[in-house]
């Protein structure tokens, strides 16, 4: 994460990135043919149109086929349930998503357990900080303490902007 925080940009997003950069080859090279990760996209009726759309542009054309292969099957036994009288379902949250937050809550409290640390507050201070969404996430879970130090570049940048 150190190389992330003097850096231009939200070092938590940079790290998040990162992380689902992994995510998606591990899934695209290993997992995306086991069955616990076929029933999670049934369940799920996929990724949201975000990561899909990320898959569609990124992703090798075989495992895409087989993904789809897998959720038209999916839907299509939804709609005989559905036309038979069953409720619709409700799908459970994207996997990529979910993935996506506990990485930012990962990072963040790494962040967190560092920042006593003078190199890594003294990066951090150097940085842009943090985005207003992982910004409200730390001081959230961040000591009192630390509320001072990870809004001093956020301040230092809005300050620009009424100078």
């Amino acid at each position: 994460m150190i190389h992330a925080l003097g850096a231009e940009g939200c070092p938590v997003c940079a790290e998040v990135r990162q992380d689902m950069n992994r995510f998606f080859f591990w899934f695209l090279t290993e997992s995306y043919g086991e069955a616990a990760w076929l029933g999670k996209l049934r369940r799920t009726y996929g990724f949201c149109r975000s990561h899909s759309q990320r898959l569609v542009e990124t992703g090798p054309r075989y495992q895409l086929s087989y993904i789809t292969q897998t959720l038209v099957r999916a839907v299509a036994a939804e709609f005989e349930k559905i036309t038979a009288g069953a409720s619709a379902p409700t799908p459970e949250r994207c996997p990529a998503c979910h993935a996506e937050d506990e990485s930012a809550v990962r990072v963040i409290r790494h962040l967190l357990l560092t920042f006593h640390e003078e190199k890594i507050a003294t990066r951090y201070q150097a940085g842009s900080g943090l985005c207003w969404q992982h910004l409200l996430q730390a001081l959230r879970v961040a000591p009192p303490e630390y509320h001072a130090r990870l809004l001093a570049p956020v301040r230092r940048r809005l300050a620009a902007f009424e100078a």
